[in-house]
């Protein structure tokens, strides 16, 4: 059909300018940063916290002999050492995660509208948005996920760094490892 080919074809080959997109990425930010902000003086309600609560009171880096999250038990006691809160850390992965999504989606789609729809899909989630702030179910893992993903494009020996730091934060990354090789496989890098 001839007519909707031609419309495939215009909305494939929109695209905004790098000045735009780097306007509506710093709107994006500000609304979720006004939006989540008085998430970070209330206490955390889900049940699982006072586990991670009493995990976190006692753990300390002497303590890495058992396979726990580690990585996000370090990041969140930083965060109650430097900031007086444990969601600060959270709250800074979310925000990083936003950008993060924004650049691989560009990087990968060689398009600054996919990246700025990408950001726009995460920042609607529920899921993202209930959980930006939380401390129990903390987002550091997928964030160093797509940094290594991010990376083989950019600077590939980082990626295999990013890619460890995921796994101590949350083990479910080591099943991600086939498909980032597959990724690795199927891209367009040297």
């Amino acid at each position: 059909i001839p007519s909707l080919s031609k419309l495939f074809e215009k909305i494939f080959s929109f695209e905004i300018s790098k000045k735009v997109s780097l306007v509506v990425m710093a709107i994006l930010l500000v609304i979720y940063v006004s939006v989540s902000a008085g998430e970070l003086s209330t206490e955390e309600t889900l049940q699982d916290y006072i586990g991670v609560k009493k995990r976190l009171d006692t753990w300390s880096l002497d303590s890495i002999t058992s396979f726990e999250p580690h990585v996000r038990y370090f990041l969140l006691s930083s965060s109650m050492t430097l900031f007086g809160s444990y969601k600060i850390a959270a709250f800074l992965a979310s925000i990083a995660l936003l950008i993060v999504t924004y650049l691989i989606t560009t990087t990968i789609t060689q398009k600054r509208f996919a990246g700025i729809v990408s950001t726009i899909i995460l920042l609607q989630s529920s899921v993202f948005l209930d959980y930006s702030t939380t401390v129990s179910y903390t987002n550091f893992w997928v964030l160093f996920y797509l940094i290594s993903l991010y990376a083989i494009y950019r600077f590939w020996p980082l990626s295999p760094v990013a890619y460890l730091l995921s796994i101590p934060s949350k083990a479910l990354t080591v099943a991600f490892l086939p498909m980032s090789i597959y990724f690795i496989l199927r891209s367009n890098i040297s």
